[in-house]
């Protein structure tokens, strides 16, 4: 027996949790997570406050939602698959490749400050296992920007990237197009220097 309205098709849940995340990230950002009603945080994202709970109940699952893996692995899957065409030419690809970088980047970065603030002493581990999850995703999304390159220069790739992507998740006064510069310049030159190994 299905439950909802005769017609209407399942909610997608992930989806409207991440729509309502992404809502309120920009006041965690800018703000903190503290100073974050749940109140404040039903106005942002156009719901009443029965409907937020709804999706969270409680405000620490609210603001910690970037860090939910299975948040995190449906994004990250998103992006890889919106990097698509591989014939594309080289830049055209490492700028896609740094653009689903950022959107994770972004998607996450509101939970790591929160986690900070709160003290809550989850962030590492969940650092770790996202990265291990999802490090074999960017290795193989890599291996279309690289595909002569080794495993281990792929993985070594990747490990770089999660060091500038850690340190920027933390640094509340960091600028995303920095991080954007500092990631394009990283896979640029691995896809350069992968170019002049092959040749």
């Amino acid at each position: 027996m299905t439950f909802g309205k005769r017609g209407r098709p399942p909610e997608d849940r992930l989806l409207r949790q991440r729509e309502i995340f992404e809502a309120i990230a920009p006041r965690i950002v800018a703000h903190g997570a503290r100073r974050l009603s749940m109140r404040d945080a039903a106005h942002a994202a156009y719901l009443s406050i029965g409907g937020l709970y709804h999706y969270f109940p409680t405000k620490r699952e609210l603001v910690l939602h970037g860090l939910d893996l299975e948040a995190r692995d449906r994004i990250c899957a998103e992006e890889i698959a919106r990097i698509g065409d591989l014939s594309q030419q080289p830049g055209s690809l490492i700028d896609s490749t740094v653009d689903a970088l950022m959107r994770i980047f972004a998607f996450i970065r509101p939970s790591a400050l929160a986690v900070i603030e709160l003290g809550s002493d989850t962030l590492q581990d969940t650092f770790d296992d996202g990265w291990t999850s999802n490090l074999g995703s960017l290795v193989d999304g890599f291996r279309r920007l690289l595909p002569n390159a080794s495993d281990e220069h792929l993985r070594s790739l990747a490990r770089s990237i999660r060091w500038i992507v850690r340190g920027a998740l933390i640094d509340r006064n960091v600028d995303p197009e920095q991080v954007r510069s500092g990631l394009r310049l990283l896979i640029a030159a691995h896809v350069d220097g992968s170019s002049r190994r092959a040749a």
